[in-house]
């Protein structure tokens, strides 16, 4: 029986996970939950690189960055499949877009093929 007062008997269908970047809560990635759980476990911060925003964190005494999209395509495939195959390729072309369903593992080139998103299968 549906109670309007517990969230528990609520049927949510599509919820959207975040993963936050700053303290105001302005800028933020969508996850899907299962990545969710594991990456907030961390502080993400942003930067912009070729007109694009991406999540990452520092690790290490060298502050080595490790960004959401790789680790996210990462879990989700497993480690680049070749050498040449190594980027971590979002389908649509959103930065911030960091369901699993939007990577895969891409060459360079085909990388910068899809920058706007052009090529969303593959």
């Amino acid at each position: 029986m549906l109670d309007p007062f517990d969230p528990n008997t609520w049927e949510i269908e599509d919820r959207e996970f975040r993963i936050y970047a700053d303290d105001r809560a302005q800028l933020f990635a969508i996850v899907d939950e299962i990545d969710y759980h594991y990456l907030i476990q961390w502080r993400w911060t942003w930067i912009k690189n070729r007109n694009k925003i991406y999540l990452r964190r520092s690790v290490g005494r060298t502050n080595t960055s490790l960004y959401l999209h790789r680790e996210v395509t990462h879990r989700a495939f497993g480690g680049p499949p070749t050498r040449y195959r190594k980027i971590s390729d979002h389908l649509d072309g959103n930065s911030l877009n960091c369901q699993r369903i939007n990577f895969r593992w891409a060459t360079k080139r085909q990388n910068n093929q899809n920058r706007f998103g052009a090529h969303a299968n593959g």
